[in-house]
């Protein structure tokens, strides 16, 4: 199939999201028995990872099945392959040729885009460890493996259940399916993604030919972040993350953690910006 590259178009104006949009694709989906599973920006919301996302959905599908939904979804009229935007530096560099983008010709969610990554793309396999999230887009920042919330003398908890507790919105108004069509959204298990992004990292350095910029490194960066965000530098959080880490990815992730320097009154801004119900919180 030849598929040509969309021309760019002016934002719309005025569009108001609708509860549903996420129904048609995962009607396509279900119809090849793929699971829903988000990555990137939304799925690392819903790990407590501070990541601000209002344009893309990102999902891993089987490399046996990206043709085939890519097809089905263009087939539908309502989606067009687009080019990613060249002024976001951190990603155009490592996504630019290798993950399919669509935009939806009349944008009725919260997403204007969406990002297909293939499981040997992201380095991971859509039979890894998943967990069950509520819905595509968290309204505030939640962690919904309680297993890795940092909670301790240096940190508040961050897990939804906590955050629901403390009144802290959760869910946005307007949901990805309707109630008749709700099929179960996955994310990764946090370890998996982590083995993944290290994976990446060291994949994008053993072959710089294949990306157009070696300047920036996405996976690395979300790597940082899941230091920053969940404490995993120092303490039984070090312990606990390293022991469910694939042992390649170990040294790797030891190296990261001691690199890593948290500024000295981060700990306290973050007490206080943690409790706080802000959208892109």
């Amino acid at each position: 199939m030849d598929l040509q590259l969309a021309p760019a178009l002016e934002e719309e104006k005025n569009v108001q999201p609708q509860s549903g949009y996420f129904d048609e694709i995962a009607d396509i989906l279900a119809l090849r028995e793929h699971p829903i599973i988000v990555v990137e920006a939304s799925a690392l919301r819903w790990m407590g990872v501070r990541e601000i996302n209002d344009e893309d959905l990102e999902l891993l599908v089987r490399d046996k099945d990206l043709a085939g939904i890519l097809a089905d979804l263009i087939a539908t009229g309502q989606y067009d392959l687009v080019d990613h935007n060249p002024a976001d530096p951190l990603r155009y560099g490592y996504v630019a040729g290798h993950v399919p983008r669509l935009r939806r010709q009349h944008c009725l969610g919260l997403y204007t885009h969406l990002d297909l990554w293939s499981e040997t793309m992201y380095h991971l396999s859509c039979d890894v460890p998943l967990v069950e999230v509520p819905d595509l887009m968290a309204w505030n920042v939640g962690l919904v493996e309680d297993e890795f919330d940092p909670v301790g003398p240096d940190a508040v908890s961050v897990s939804v259940r906590t955050r629901q507790a403390d009144g802290v919105k959760m869910l946005h108004p307007v949901m990805a399916q309707t109630a008749g069509c709700r099929r179960p959204i996955y994310i990764p298990s946090i370890p998996v993604f982590i083995d993944a992004f290290l994976d990446q990292g060291r994949h994008r350095l053993a072959h710089p030919e294949n990306y157009l910029d070696m300047k920036a490194s996405l996976p690395l960066y979300h790597i940082s972040n899941f230091i920053r965000y969940l404490f995993l530098e120092n303490g039984y959080r070090r312990d606990r993350i390293l022991s469910k880490l694939a042992p390649r990815n170990r040294p790797d992730m030891e190296i990261r953690m001691n690199r890593y320097k948290r500024k000295p009154l981060y700990t306290g801004i973050y007490q206080i910006v943690s409790r706080i119900p802000a959208r892109h919180l």
